[in-house]
């Protein structure tokens, strides 16, 4: 049998126009975004809140523990910050201070701040 006379999907499509609809729950998409940490300036795109930073730092530091903490500190970076131990165990920390403007090494301890990759 031919095909339909209807115009083709989109050549960028992920879908047959000719098999199912576009909106069908057949097809399972995934979405994900990517993580990376900085060591110095200032991220481009930061993680909003201290869930997605939670969620954000496994996947860009590898470890066996990860510890997480919200706190409000001035000599921290403001937003999502981590530190990896020798140990194995990463500390995942959200700092709610937003006046500090720093990203990055910390006077306290080697962290880096989290934020989407570019």
């Amino acid at each position: 049998t031919p095909p339909p006379r209807a115009p083709p999907p989109p050549p960028t499509a992920s879908y047959s126009g000719i098999l199912e609809c576009p909106c069908t729950t057949r097809i399972k998409k995934e979405w994900w975004q990517a993580y990376a940490t900085l060591s110095k300036g200032t991220c481009h795109d930061l993680v909003e809140n201290s869930s997605e930073c939670f969620s954000a730092v496994p996947s860009v530091v590898k470890g066996s523990t990860y510890n997480t903490k919200v706190v409000v500190n001035k000599s921290l970076p403001s937003g999502c910050v981590v530190q990896a131990h020798a140990s194995g165990v990463v500390d995942a920390v959200w700092n709610q201070d937003r006046s500090a403007n720093t990203r990055g090494q910390s006077a306290q301890m080697k962290v880096h701040s989290v934020g989407f990759a570019a």
